[in-house]
């Protein structure tokens, strides 16, 4: 059994237990909190092409760009746009006059909350025509390495994403078409 002398200088340790503890707490609730507060959206763009009773070839096609809030905030969508280049960024805001919307713009999302928006292809200049025309080409594999579809949010952050397989596959294919004219 220890004497009190011991007792003592075990007990001299429980402030800085009681510090540290204390310490602890604050950065665990620091590190939620802002965790919590963080904008966060999935975002994708893509190539669909839609079908449906009483449709005949060639179906309509279209580029899909769709925002999920992942994050536990709401967020207001702004708009959205394309960023291409590494060192020498250029920025594109798609315009989304003409464009079938699904949702508004902008638009507030609450969590697991989607926009979603469908630029047609098959009404006037086609834009995977005059993209890669004017901005994939001449620079093709560094510009489709570099490519992003991005949306802006009212707070001021900008959320940036890998187009899709289909998406990157259709430029691809415009590109070799462009090319071999």
């Amino acid at each position: 059994m220890p004497d009190r002398e011991t007792w003592e200088y075990i007990n001299t340790f429980a402030p800085w237990l009681s510090a540290v503890g204390t310490l602890l707490a604050v950065v665990v609730s620091l590190y939620f909190s802002r965790r919590t507060s963080q904008v966060k959206i999935s975002l994708s763009a893509g190539y669909r092409i839609e079908i449906g009773p009483g449709y005949k070839e060639p179906y309509p096609q279209y580029i899909f760009i769709k925002a999920v809030n992942t994050g536990a905030r709401d967020v207001k969508i702004t708009g959205f746009g394309w960023r291409i280049g590494i060192f020498k960024k250029r920025y594109f805001y798609q315009v989304v006059d003409g464009i079938k919307m699904r949702s508004d713009m902008p638009i507030m999302l609450s969590f697991s909350e989607e926009a979603s928006y469908l630029i047609d292809l098959n009404i006037g200049d086609n834009w995977i025509k005059r993209f890669v025309k004017d901005e994939i080409l001449p620079n093709r594999r560094l510009n489709m390495v570099s490519l992003r579809v991005y949306a802006s949010t009212s707070i001021g952050k900008t959320v940036y994403s890998k187009i899709e397989n289909s998406l990157k596959k259709e430029l691809n294919e415009e590109c070799d078409r462009q090319l071999n004219k």
